[in-house]
């Protein structure tokens, strides 16, 4: 037992360890600049030593889509500010001063549809931005293209227009660097959402394994299923790999994306209901798959822009079902077994990573890591955590059935001695002085009151009357009633040994079952 702990230990450390290395090694690093005018002044700086993201206002004629020689045409409309929560579509333009070359630019597309002009050049289209809902064709995705600055300005103009979700994404949403350095960063994106895709999947087909060998054990199945819809979400998200793969529209994906979070709610629940037995009350899991159906229908039937901000409030009936099952679990659970502290270890790291994440969005920086997100990362190590408390649990439960098939086995075979021992006597009961064992009722008595032995103690009295007059070894009297090999572990005989002892001295007999150190037990028979 001590050594499958430490092997989970090690195991976990190791797991721990690749995943923080992987969000390490897929580290953006760069400098904010911050500009208030639409014109960031990057002419002082050495691109050699790193990157630099921009943000703050950009120039914007609203409620417009233009090209940059209509942009250029209208100056007497233009004004600066944050064009995403100023109108539904608009025009904006971006003005960067950079020492003569040429440079990689980085970003996440504006709003949720757009067009991205570099030097007057149509360099980007992604969806299809409109003047109405009924026109637009909305998509967002990854961007990489490079950049010509001979007269060292970098001008970039972007129509955007937004009727699917509450708020657009920035216009100034994007790093700059040399082209080199910012392909690797945008190649780690890439390769670090593949990463984790791929990681899902193959904890999905290792759970389908496990619920294979033991379909008893449901956590797997819950588990499988959980893994299976943050795969999909995964591949939804970020740099969004399943859509460049599959042919799905924006609303498909995004309904899709949406339909993840309920689904992978209530899965984890029924993971956790079924890692920790008799914790949770019989109400909460209706409760709970109610509240993900309905979240689930709206996901399905409403208008985008409804959907993003009813999650707003789906996030707080989920953080109230974490604070309950947070709660249940330190008021229910005594002596935890090492798979059940690695899962709440890990479900301790995720709950504090949402925690910072959720502070950091809004603002407030946290130690470690305060410049950077980091669930996506602590929900990896608890996934990987989980699979690997629950590969421990789905062994011992395997052992266990096998066990139990074994004393099964060994039962009938001792039903069968027992009643061939009855027919031969012809049903007649075995009496040894005031001691008599019915075999065919398997019961014993001393004198007339019964004893009312269970399994596990007549076949033990039954072994010892068998053997009396010496002594009989642990490992000889485990291997005779349970039909398993003796491993070493004394406790299991000791215990029914004393359960015996017990009710044997409550029926007043006048036996005892002497234990001598390195010997055994020995029953004896006083006068």
């Amino acid at each position: 037992m001590k050594t499958q702990k430490y092997m989970l230990f090690v195991l976990l450390s190791a797991i721990t360890a690749m995943c923080v290395w992987i969000w390490a090694w897929a580290d953006v690093q760069y400098t904010t600049v911050v500009s208030d005018t639409g014109t960031w002044d990057l002419r002082g700086v050495d691109f050699l030593s790193g990157n630099f993201s921009i943000a703050g206002d950009v120039e914007y004629i609203a409620n417009a889509l233009l090209t940059p020689e209509e942009f250029e045409a209208r100056r007497h409309d233009i004004v600066t500010g944050r064009p995403e929560t100023a109108a539904p579509f608009s025009t904006s333009r971006i003005r960067i001063l950079v020492p003569p070359g040429t440079y990689g630019l980085m970003g996440y597309s504006s709003e949720y549809a757009s067009r991205v002009y570099i030097g007057g050049i149509l360099t980007e289209s992604v969806g299809s931005p409109g003047s109405a809902a009924d026109n637009s064709d909305p998509m967002m995705k990854l961007l990489f293209y490079t950049a010509n600055a001979p007269d060292g300005l970098i001008d970039i103009v972007q129509q955007a227009s937004n009727y699917v979700y509450r708020e657009g994404d920035s216009h100034a949403n994007i790093i700059i660097g040399a082209p080199q350095a910012i392909r690797e960063i945008y190649t780690k994106q890439i390769t670090l959402a593949s990463v984790m895709m791929g990681c899902y999947f193959a904890l999905a087909l290792a759970h389908f394994v496990l619920y294979f060998l033991l379909r008893s054990y449901k956590a797997n199945l819950w588990f499988l299923l959980f893994c299976a819809t943050w795969f999909v979400r995964t591949g939804l998200t970020g740099p969004k790999i399943l859509t460049l793969l599959l042919p799905l529209d924006w609303y498909m994906a995004f309904r899709l994306e949406y339909l993840t979070v309920p689904a992978g709610t209530l899965l984890v629940c029924l993971t956790l209901n079924a890692l920790f037995p008799k914790v949770l009350h019989k109400w909460f899991r209706p409760a709970l798959a109610a509240a993900c159906g309905v979240c689930a229908c709206l996901c399905l039937f409403m208008n985008t822009v409804f959907m993003s901000e009813m999650m707003r409030y789906f996030y707080i009936v989920v953080f109230l079902a974490a604070a309950y099952i947070i709660t249940r679990l330190c008021m229910k659970l005594r002596k935890p077994g090492a798979e059940q502290v690695a899962v709440l270890i890990g479900m301790g790291i995720f709950l504090y990573s949402a925690l910072r994440d959720i502070l950091y969005f809004i603002g407030i920086s946290v130690f470690p890591f305060a410049e950077r997100s980091i669930a996506e990362v602590a929900l990896l190590v608890f996934v990987f955590i989980q699979m690997a408390s629950m590969l421990q649990g789905t062994m011992q439960e395997i052992a266990k059935a096998k066990e139990a098939e074994q004393i099964l086995v060994y039962e009938n075979m001792m039903l069968r001695r027992l009643n061939e021992m009855a027919e031969s006597r012809g049903g007649k009961p075995h009496i040894f002085e005031h001691l008599t064992i019915d075999s065919t009722s398997t019961r014993v008595y001393w004198d007339k009151t019964d004893m009312r032995l269970t399994p596990k103690e007549y076949a033990l009295l039954w072994e010892l009357i068998h053997r009396r007059g010496e002594f009989v070894t642990s490992a000889e009297l485990y291997e005779k009633v349970w039909g398993l090999p003796h491993i070493g572990d004394d406790h299991t005989v000791r215990s029914q040994i004393y359960g015996l002892r017990k009710k044997i001295s409550e029926a007043g007999g006048k036996i005892t079952i002497e234990q001598e150190r390195n010997k055994g037990y020995m029953l004896v028979f006083h006068s």
